[in-house]
């Protein structure tokens, strides 16, 4: 009754919204006639208000119309709104359910929201052996988000899933996560060349990762090569004018040190004609750091 009722509110309060995006005609005629794919792209639009109206709810219940003809996408979604309580009740209960019919037909995404639900004990007993081989599961699939997962528990040692520290092993997840062309693992795996954790210390291949995912917008990999131009380190010869322009670059997707740095920068004139003022404004961003508030204070006192 429910699901009829918001199907009808969809298709009423909404049909005039719908209709005006040409391309979403074919998509809605498609989804009355019970195709489960056109049920869920339209259900996401409207879920998200991708040129509609948003409304969750009846987002929802185009993509649970979906979900039951078996289709994955929309399976793994009804699960994450129960999950969350986004566009229906909260009930993690049937967000696992949901999960557990995704996983059935091999979807890696699920069988990884399965394994964290397992770990957590999440909607479901907790049962952290089952949950760290599902998550093992997913990984050896190549499900990136899985395979980052194990990476950072094998790196650090994480309680929650009882998983031992072991560098070794946390640089082989990030390595073949790496090797997707992540820019997340492709930053960690720098960092582990850089410390050499788990692999020998190698100065040349962490400015490999870190430029690789600087490319692709990653600003810590950013702010890191900014770093070894500004003190030199090998392969790198200190050159401030392309560390101003690779902290820049981090420090306008927010990243707090480059902040520091283009700081440091405009105060002291590297890289970048000397300007009072710049500096100020990005100390101002830091200003907890005893740099950053001692050269504010001196430049009030000018």
């Amino acid at each position: 009754m429910i699901k009829n009722f918001l199907l009808a509110l969809c298709m009423g309060a909404f049909s005039a919204n719908l209709y005006a995006v040409e391309y979403s005609k074919e998509l809605i005629a498609s989804a009355q006639k019970g195709n489960a794919q056109a049920q869920y792209e339209l259900g996401q639009l409207i879920y998200h208000g991708k040129g509609i109206t948003k409304d969750k709810k009846a987002g929802f219940a185009w993509m649970l119309e979906s979900a039951e003809k078996g289709y994955v996408p929309a399976q793994i979604s009804v699960g994450e709104s129960y999950y969350w309580g986004i566009g229906t009740i909260k009930d993690k209960f049937k967000a696992v359910e949901w999960y557990q019919k995704a996983s059935a037909q091999k979807s890696t995404n699920a069988i990884y929201l399965l394994s964290q639900a397992y770990i957590k004990g999440s909607g479901v007993q907790q049962n952290i052996p089952k949950g760290n081989q599902l998550r093992l599961q997913a990984a050896e699939l190549s499900y990136v988000p899985a395979m980052i997962d194990l990476a950072q528990a094998y790196r650090t040692g994480e309680s929650e899933s009882k998983t031992a520290k072991d560098l070794n092993k946390s640089f082989y997840w990030y390595e073949k996560a790496a090797n997707t062309g992540d820019r997340n693992a492709k930053l960690n795996l720098g960092l582990m060349y850089e410390e050499g954790e788990g692999t020998a210390q190698d100065n040349t291949k962490a400015l490999k990762y870190y430029l690789e995912a600087a490319q692709k917008g990653e600003s810590v990999a950013q702010f890191n090569i900014c770093r070894f131009y500004f003190d030199g380190t090998h392969p790198l010869k200190q050159d401030y004018e392309s560390a101003f322009q690779w902290c820049k670059s981090a420090a306008l997707q927010d990243d707090y040190y480059a902040k520091l740095f283009l700081g440091r920068m405009y105060a002291k004139g590297l890289g970048v004609k000397k300007d009072q003022a710049m500096a100020v404004k990005w100390y101002k961003q830091v200003h907890d750091e005893d740099e950053a508030a001692a050269y504010i204070a001196s430049s009030k006192q000018k």
